[in-house]
């Protein structure tokens, strides 16, 4: 009940106090709704929606800035538990839109703004890649390591393992974390957070370096993308939404401190 707790709690920088009787009251109301949100929670997914409960309830607020950034890629639904101090509290649900067939003619304004694989390996290096040269190997299957190996660039046409569990992450309607743009409010977001002390970023199930959550998005600055991740402990894929060249970062494996980690909900929440 903690990760729910601190949803209502947090909005309010004085304390109110709440008598017994009414604390009393509101957890029996919290316990039942939370059961019929989780069912409702159980039945989307089910129908091949993403319901992330592990980001926590938010705001109906919040929740409908976060839908705003899906509403392009995916059809997204609110689900009701409770209402605390005159806010509504919900879950987000999304899932993603199947996509319409776009005629040929279309194809070059809707790639305008995409990486070529080229543009990609150079951004990748001069960000990522600064002490030494990328792999030949790795450049002949199509992709690129950072400095550290926890970072690559993977084109959409390479052979390689990286790309076989990215195809796979695809054809998945439930692995959908996010849709959007790469651009620089995102990306001062996520800096600002790194100055409150945060190292981690937990998106969806997965937590990564924050650090490095910001290097993938000055890769793919511009471009609109796509975050997909299968499970906690799993890679973090950011893919291009005109074509697969992507980026993947891998995760911080438990246990990881939780004080120092940042949810990326909740810093979509405070982007105007």
């Amino acid at each position: 009940m903690t990760r729910y707790r601190r949803v209502y709690s947090a909005s309010y920088a004085q304390p109110r106090r709440i008598s017994p009787s009414t604390h009393l009251q509101f957890r029996e109301k919290w316990d039942k709704s939370l059961d019929e949100a989780l069912k409702r929670a159980a039945k989307l997914r089910r129908e091949g929606w993403h319901v992330e409960l592990n980001r926590g309830a938010l705001t109906k607020s919040q929740a409908a800035r976060i839908a705003k950034r899906l509403e392009l890629e995916a059809e997204v639904e609110l689900i009701p538990i409770t209402e605390w101090m005159g806010q509504e509290i919900v879950f987000i649900a999304y899932k993603e839109k199947s996509k319409p067939k776009t005629k040929v003619t279309d194809k070059t304004s809707s790639a305008s703004n995409a990486l070529s694989k080229e543009q990609l390996f150079e951004r990748f290096r001069k960000i990522c890649l600064k002490s030494k040269e990328p792999s030949p190997e790795h450049l002949a299957e199509g992709y690129m390591m950072d400095d550290h190996w926890v970072m690559a660039a993977v084109a959409e046409n390479s052979t390689s393992t990286l790309a076989k569990q990215r195809d796979k992450l695809q054809n998945n309607v439930s692995t959908l974390i996010y849709a959007g743009k790469a651009e620089n409010r995102l990306i001062r977001t996520l800096k600002n957070a790194e100055k409150q002390g945060y190292r981690n970023i937990r998106v969806g199930p997965t937590v990564v370096r924050i650090d490095n959550l910001i290097k993938a998005l000055k890769v793919l600055k511009g471009t609109e993308f796509l975050i997909r991740t299968e499970a906690e402990g799993q890679p973090l894929w950011l893919i291009q939404r005109q074509n697969k060249n992507s980026i993947v970062i891998a995760p911080i494996i438990k246990p990881y401190d939780e004080a120092s980690t940042k949810n990326f909900s909740e810093v979509l929440a405070t982007i105007k």
